[in-house]
């Protein structure tokens, strides 16, 4: 994960926003300083949360964000969907699979990648919704839990 990327990108957005940071990791405390050296007064780290605490939280959020070096597919990016949130990720591992352009933004791993999508979602709140039920549907169309057990029984039973 690369969490200073999201706050060195918040850092030059000068609109008023609250960033929710979850989990905890080893840079948790470097997230920590990097916050109070900062001021970074509009962003809330909140180490480890239950899964009902996690969703209920995403379910208050508007945009949903993973930076990373490397994933698979990853649970937060369809939990974030499964609430109707657009999200933005880094264009790396199976990402790619779950957003495209109608649900959320890909990004290389920049500073200003992220904050030009960032601010590209601030600014228009009428795309974030539209992305958002797009999400929403990709999820219940493509990532159902029926449709991901029937596609992994079809695979035993093909071996």
């Amino acid at each position: 994960k690369k969490p200073m990327l999201l706050l060195q990108a918040v850092s030059q957005i000068k609109s008023k926003f609250t960033v929710n940071i979850v989990g905890y990791g080893p840079k948790f405390i470097e997230i920590d300083r990097y916050i109070k050296n900062n001021n970074l007064t509009n962003v809330r780290l909140y180490g480890e949360l239950s899964r009902e605490n996690t969703l209920n939280l995403l379910r208050k959020s508007e945009i949903f964000v993973l930076v990373s070096k490397w994933e698979g597919l990853p649970l937060t990016i369809l939990e974030a969907m499964s609430v109707g949130l657009p999200v933005i990720a880094s264009n790396v591992g199976g990402v790619s699979e779950a957003i495209s352009e109608d649900n959320g933004i890909l990004i290389n791993n920049t500073v200003f990648d992220l904050k030009e999508a960032l601010v590209r979602l601030m600014s228009n709140l009428d795309l974030c919704r539209e992305m958002g039920t797009n999400g929403r549907l990709k999820i219940k169309t493509i990532f159902s839990l029926d449709k991901m057990l029937g596609e992994i029984n079809d695979l035993y039973n093909n071996l």
